[in-house]
């Protein structure tokens, strides 16, 4: 049986799919193989419940994140423990490029501070009298720079404001060859600043990993005064204290945020200037029900193949079944792990009939079937000699 832990909400009906030799539960057990999680701070966790993570070493083999970004997750400690870290990129992809869509007419037409007017003690009379103060503008025709282009959410977003008649510039730093959006390759501006400056909007879609506090000071100089931004990806990759002065001084007309905002001089704006929402990007019963299937797909071929794909710590890797038992072994990238396996198993008298290793940076894995039935006491033995090298990971036998 294997044992899956759910430590937020997923859709659990997607997860059962996975069929009869899969144990679903909510945070528990207390030694999980499996551990699904979206946006919940393992890395707090993992701070806090040092006798718990000792335990889960002994039982973990994987950690599948249902959604993209992974700064939640303590991923370098779990590659030392041999765990890959999967996540499941686009599936939430549409969901988030709507809510974008949804912040630039929130934003052109200033309709927060609108319906914040509707709601008070407002007459007829009023409502015809102060209408004008809530004037906006129509996306049509207004340039639109993207920060992230090339991803999921950006690609979609480019389309669909493209189709809205937008201009698009962007920038995304991922080689051509890595690129979702090849439809729009003059979107690729030569740096950040070309693709603000002169935008009257602006979206950002990058992940936290590397870019924490990065759209700072320099980005807000390079932009027209009275420019829309929209923060989609994660509150901590704007400088709060940038932030704060811009909207000050008016440079930045309006800022769309979806998540919280630590700083309190920019959740002190009004909604005419700043909105926030709680992170609901990705709140959509299909973005879950997709999230969920792409956990459920990774989780069924690690576990009964050895696959691994859509892995952030470990490389891909695959191999064509070959009949007999499937050996799994993690290992440090250093010399000599490959040429050891296979001696032992071929000490024990076992033949080897496919194998694949593949390595991304210090970490590698090897896979490899033998010619036996899994009740041959040799596979427990020669397994139990493999995990004895130095450098061997949460090795097992499937």
């Amino acid at each position: 049986m294997i044992n899956v832990s759910l430590w937020n909400r997923v859709s659990e009906e997607e997860l059962n799919t996975l069929g009869k030799n899969y144990a679903i539960r909510s945070f528990a057990p207390s030694c999980p193989d499996c551990i699904i999680v979206r946006s919940y701070d393992m890395n707090g966790y993992f701070a806090g419940y040092s006798d718990f993570v000792e335990g889960l070493k002994s039982s973990l083999k994987a950690v599948v994140r249902a959604g993209v970004e992974t700064s939640n997750i303590p991923v370098e400690k779990l590659t030392s423990w041999g765990v890959p870290v999967f996540n499941t990129p686009g599936t939430n992809a549409n969901a988030v490029a709507e809510l974008t869509i949804w912040a630039l007419l929130s934003a052109a037409r200033n309709t927060p501070a609108a319906i914040q007017f509707m709601k008070g003690d407002v007459s007829k009379e009023a409502v015809e009298k102060e209408k004008k103060k809530f004037a906006g503008v129509e996306l049509a025709r207004k340039t639109l720079g993207i920060l992230g282009f090339a991803g999921n959410i950006g690609s979609l977003v480019s389309h669909m404001a493209g189709a809205l008649n937008m201009r698009l510039k962007g920038y995304d730093p991922l080689p051509e060859e890595q690129r979702k959006n090849k439809s729009h390759k003059f979107l690729n501006e030569r740096s950040e600043l070309d693709a603000v400056a002169g935008s009257e909007f602006v979206t950002l879609h990058l992940p936290l990993a590397g870019n924490e506090g990065m759209f700072s000071y320099k980005h807000f100089a390079a932009m027209q005064v009275g420019v829309h931004l929209i923060n989609f990806a994660r509150p901590e990759i704007v400088n709060s204290g940038a932030l704060y002065c811009a909207l000050a001084a008016g440079k930045v007309a309006t800022y769309h945020c979806d998540g919280f905002v630590a700083d309190e001089r920019i959740r002190a704006f009004g909604p005419d200037r700043v909105v926030l929402t709680p992170h609901i990007g990705a709140s959509t019963a299909e973005a879950e029900f997709n999230s969920a299937r792409a956990a459920a797909d990774r989780i069924r071929e690690f576990f009964e193949y050895g696959i691994i794909k859509n892995s952030v710590n470990f490389p891909d890797i695959s191999l064509e079944p070959n009949g007999g038992v499937r050996f799994v072994v993690p290992h440090q990238n250093t010399p000599g792990k490959i040429a050891r396996i296979t001696s032992i198993v071929e000490e024990a008298g076992l033949n080897i009939s496919g194998t694949r290793n593949k390595t991304r940076d210090s970490i590698a894995i090897f896979l490899f079937d033998v010619d036996t039935d899994a009740d041959n006491p040799l596979v427990a033995q020669t397994l139990a000699r493999i995990q004895k090298i130095p450098g061997i990971m949460n090795a097992r036998v499937i």
